[in-house]
């Protein structure tokens, strides 16, 4: 999904949130149809998504997709939370995101997500 204007405040970080919720709903989508049960159509789709979608090169292959999505099934969207690393704009540099201190919690029973090292 690409966008840039439209979604909070247009920026990478508000981008991430419409990008988890539309994995999410193709999560729900490819189970509805049991993409995964019918090799053909797993395979179509895989590889239509590696062609089209930017991926980490550990993903960037449909049999490597495949792999994930045969590691994944069975795990419902509704049991998977989605996270993202609290950060705050550099005062200095306003293109520039920090992660958030130690001090500052979020998620599961207030445990810190990320500890911060530094100056």
């Amino acid at each position: 999904m690409r966008t840039r204007h439209g979604v909070g405040e247009g920026s990478d970080l508000g981008r991430i949130q419409l990008q988890q919720t539309f994995i999410k709903a193709l999560i729900h989508r490819a189970e509805s149809i049991d993409v995964v049960g019918n090799p053909a159509k797993a395979y179509e789709l895989a590889d239509t998504a590696t062609k089209t979608v930017s991926a980490d090169s550990g993903l960037a292959s449909a049999d490597k997709l495949l792999g994930l999505a045969k590691d994944l099934k069975g795990i419902s969207p509704d049991h998977m939370n989605m996270v993202t690393l609290p950060v705050s704009y550099d005062a200095e540099d306003a293109g520039r995101v920090l992660p958030l201190t130690k001090a500052s919690h979020q998620a599961a029973g207030g445990r810190p997500l990320v500890e911060c090292v530094g100056p």
